[in-house]
């Protein structure tokens, strides 16, 4: 069966968008496909209607993504006419030199329910509840915390459940892949520094729900990545030295926030 693959990009930070046709290719679309797989991974094999307690309540978590599909839900695009990968893209936004990083991550700490360095060790994915995109549940395993929950405390070396958009699943033989580049996939085997945003309900932790900030950042070889194409902190550039930028976490860990 043929692939198919879709998109929506959002452009000045989400104030405008642009519809590509489920037949159609998006601009650059071989490359765009490719990176899409490569981020996604390995499907996880599901069976409708079929999941754990947790993955129903964080099913309901990820919405508004009909506008991806036209409204019509991924198992039946897949039914048609095979794999199936959607895609939902953030423009990039400027900078400016007035933006102090310093007083940004402060802001983003004090925002947080928790701040942690941790390794992903597994992931599962699913669909989300209306169908219309994938959802990810990844288990992390903690090597340092910036900044505790004080409602329920993560200790070193604990294995914590976070959950967010994008995943790959395989659903009556079809695959089934989508990225959010607001929130990429997680990679198993990969360092990260989160920040954390607490699921009472099911004692577990999502990222930020906005088109602004960066809450994800892979650690890895001396840089420090952002994990999303969200415009702060990194901007377009998206990297920068790890040790440097870790300094101004710590740093910015030990502010008051003033609440």
């Amino acid at each position: 069966m043929k692939n198919q693959f879709i998109g929506i990009t959002v452009l000045s930070l989400g104030l405008a968008f642009v519809f590509v046709n489920p037949k159609g290719t998006p601009p650059q679309g071989s490359k765009l496909e490719k990176g899409v797989k490569e981020k996604v991974g390995s499907p996880t094999l599901i069976h409708e209607g079929v999941m754990t307690d947790k993955q129903r309540k964080h099913s309901k978590i990820f919405k508004r993504f009909e506008t991806v599909t036209g409204g019509k839900k991924l198992r039946d695009i897949a039914a048609e006419t095979g794999d199936v990968y959607v895609v939902f893209m953030v423009g990039d936004g400027k900078v400016t030199t007035a933006f102090n990083l310093q007083q940004y991550l402060t802001h983003l700490t004090c925002e947080a329910s928790a701040l942690v360095v941790a390794t992903v060790m597994s992931k599962s994915s699913q669909l989300i509840d209306e169908g219309t995109f994938t959802f990810t549940d990844y288990e992390l395993t903690v090597s340092e915390v910036l900044k505790n929950n004080a409602a329920a405390p993560i200790q070193l070396s604990q294995t914590f459940t976070y959950t967010g958009p994008g995943g790959a699943v395989e659903l009556n033989g079809r695959v089934i892949g989508a990225v959010d580049y607001r929130g990429e996939p997680l990679q198993v085997g990969e360092q990260y520094l989160v920040y954390l945003k607490f699921i009472p309900d099911t004692g577990s932790y999502k990222g930020f729900s906005n088109d602004l900030d960066g809450d994800t950042f892979e650690i890895k070889n001396g840089t420090i990545t952002q994990a999303s194409k969200k415009p702060l902190p990194l901007g377009s550039k998206r990297t920068a030295n790890s040790d440097e930028f870790m300094a101004a976490v710590r740093l910015a860990a030990n502010q008051a926030c003033g609440r």
